[in-house]
């Protein structure tokens, strides 16, 4: 379950996302982002802040840098002003929090993603291709150890129409990680 709550004005958002399972068992995580876009920059930080497994000692408030479960993120994305060719490219560095090397320093995890969307009318779907790296070592957040291509996805959206004021959108991703050996399949809808 991944309820989401935002809202924007004037190019300044600010928007809440959290991701939970029913079983009360696994991560919690919960996100609040700030951001500001114009003229096909967007900047942001975002916090994101999970628990271990089912930690019951976890504590939202605890801003302490040694201890704490939050991260910190700067990001800046640009969509290429290209009609035709939409191309997104998203910078994302940690800056503070849990995101530490063994000796204690903040790792400064990067993740690089270069996005396209594309559409097929006649099926009706939205399409995004995606390819993601890490280019320097970031072991503690993303299992990299310099530069390596952990994200090699597309996905795809539909919206189911039940009538002409309720559609639901129903959407699926396939995901590559080839810095871990893995593949993932999602799908979901949208309330």
């Amino acid at each position: 379950m991944q309820p989401t709550l935002g809202f924007s004005v004037a190019g300044f958002s600010l928007t809440a996302w959290g991701s939970t399972d029913f079983r009360n068992q696994g991560h919690k995580e919960v996100d609040i982002t700030a951001a500001y876009s114009i003229k096909g920059f967007t900047v942001a930080v975002t916090d994101y802040s999970w628990s271990p497994n089912g930690a019951g000692d976890y504590k939202y408030f605890n801003w302490q840098s040694h201890e704490t479960n939050h991260y910190l993120e700067g990001s800046l994305t640009y969509v290429l002003p290209i009609e035709k060719f939409p191309l997104t490219i998203n910078w994302n560095t940690m800056f503070f929090g849990a995101d530490k090397k063994a000796n204690g320093k903040t790792n400064y995890s990067t993740y690089v993603e270069l996005s396209y969307p594309f559409s097929s009318e006649r099926l009706g779907v939205d399409f995004a291709a995606a390819v993601g790296f890490t280019p320097w070592a970031a072991e503690s957040l993303y299992g990299t150890d310099g530069f390596d291509v952990c994200n090699v996805s597309i996905g795809a959206t539909k919206k189911i129409q039940f009538s002409e004021k309720f559609s639901m959108p129903v959407f699926s991703r396939l995901i590559f990680n080839p810095a871990r050996n893995g593949v993932y399949f999602v799908v979901g809808l949208t309330l």
